[in-house]
């Protein structure tokens, strides 16, 4: 294939750019759970199975919490 500018033709290759389009991470299928062995009145941790990415690279989870005490939720990672 040839092409053709002001400079005049030009050979090309058939090289292509292709683009992979991802899609949107899937939604969690499941609550993260607290484990009880290591959260107290001052700490928490919660393990959870991470959802697939869509082809997505995930950068950032954010975790919530509600005190239930009737207020919002409340970011304490990540956002």
């Amino acid at each position: 294939m040839q092409v053709w500018n002001r400079g005049g033709y030009h050979n090309t290759s058939y090289e292509a750019l292709v683009v992979v389009i991802a899609n949107v991470p899937d939604t969690p299928t499941a609550a993260p759970v607290s484990d009880k062995h290591y959260t107290d009145s001052t700490r928490i941790r919660v393990t959870y199975d991470e959802p697939g990415s869509g082809g997505s690279i995930l950068t950032n989870y954010e975790i919530i919490i509600d005190d239930g005490l009737g207020g919002g939720f409340v970011t304490i990672a990540g956002g």
